[in-house]
């Protein structure tokens, strides 16, 4: 019902799925907001192959189940802060992806993110590199490295907003004459030094999140990525085009 809904988003009433249940093009960029406390699951299947979900936002959901966010391949952001459990081929062939937030103490299946093209460049661009192919050519659903490369990038995004609320308390007379506030306040120079450093820090090439799917895949092709068949990748719903 949840997809169905965010499908028929935008979509005439003569649009009709194809033979296999599933609508070929998208009809509008939805946002999907599940602000419900007692939602906290999203079942197998449950946004499968939806081609009008861009961005989800979910703070309650614990749960990822198998498959649930399977070939969305228009989802480029799902924010989920209390994610812990990710479930097998959970965003599998999600090929647009390249943002998600999770909870700090994630379990996440090993091929949770398989077949997630953009992460698979996003990673290899920080140094997280993994095998993409086994050693018959055949596809690996071994994602670990992109879990390590989310833990990561979560972790820094949050360090980073910590630095930037740090440079604003630079600005503001403290209250208190002792604590962390006062000691910004009374060496504004040398900690907007640091704190400038600090939140421009990168690893390898920077946060490239914001890439287009052209600008990713030329990127892909100058560090020789390995990803899967092209024409592969535009046979599926939504994911016409390289990457």
């Amino acid at each position: 019902e949840l997809r169905e809904a965010v499908e028929r988003v935008g979509r005439p009433s003569n649009d009709e799925e194809d033979k296999t249940g599933v609508y070929r093009t998208a009809s509008a960029r939805v946002h999907l907001v599940l602000n419900d406390p007692a939602c906290t699951v999203i079942d197998g299947d449950g946004l499968k192959f939806s081609v009008n979900l861009h961005r989800l936002t979910a703070p309650h959901i614990t749960k990822i189940d198998d498959c649930a966010l399977c070939a969305c391949n228009n989802l480029v952001d799902a924010f989920l802060p209390s994610t812990i459990i990710v479930r097998k081929f959970a965003f599998g062939q999600s090929s647009s992806i390249r943002n998600i937030t999770l909870h700090p103490d994630h379990k996440v299946m090993h091929d949770a993110f398989s077949a997630c093209c953009s992460l698979y460049v996003l990673a290899a661009s920080t140094g997280f590199e993994g095998e993409v192919f086994d050693k018959v050519g055949l596809p690996t659903f071994d994602s670990t490295h992109i879990t390590h490369y989310i833990g990561w990038r979560n972790d820094n995004d949050r360090q980073k907003a910590l630095f930037y609320l740090m440079k604003l308390m630079l600005k503001q007379e403290p209250q208190e004459e002792k604590g962390l506030h006062a000691f910004l306040y009374q060496n504004q120079d040398p900690a907007n030094y640091i704190l400038t450093f600090l939140c421009g820090e990168k690893r390898g090439m920077g946060d490239l999140r914001n890439l287009s799917k052209p600008e990713l895949y030329k990127l892909a092709v100058a560090m020789n990525v390995p990803f899967f068949d092209a024409e592969w990748w535009s046979s599926l719903p939504g994911n016409h085009g390289t990457l």
